[in-house]
């Protein structure tokens, strides 16, 4: 049983985490306008202002989406820091049997 549970934590921390933190820094990246601009600014460009409107659209699903990756990150760094101290809370009972 403890070898699912740790095979389990490894796959959160490896197959979850990492990759949403890729994403996460990818919509970071496009928020602050690593792909063109995503502001008020490029209507100053000579941006209609329907272009203005839909960037300012992406942007706002990006920020929400980029919350909730943030989120979706914290939970696993909880629930892998809630292992860890099991762990050694564990270790510690252990070694207390034993004396």
């Amino acid at each position: 049983m403890e070898l699912l549970k740790e095979g389990f934590v490894a796959m959160i921390s490896h197959d979850l985490r990492t990759p949403l933190t890729a994403i996460a820094i990818s919509i970071e990246l496009a928020i602050q306008g690593g792909s063109g601009p995503l502001t008020v600014e490029s209507a100053n460009a000579g941006a209609d202002k329907e272009d203005v409107k839909e960037e300012l659209a992406v942007r706002e699903e990006l920020e929400v989406a980029h919350r909730n990756l943030n989120r979706l990150i914290a939970l696993i760094n909880d629930l892998l820091d809630f292992e860890k101290n099991a762990v050694r809370n564990l270790g510690g009972n252990q070694s207390r049997m034993l004396a």
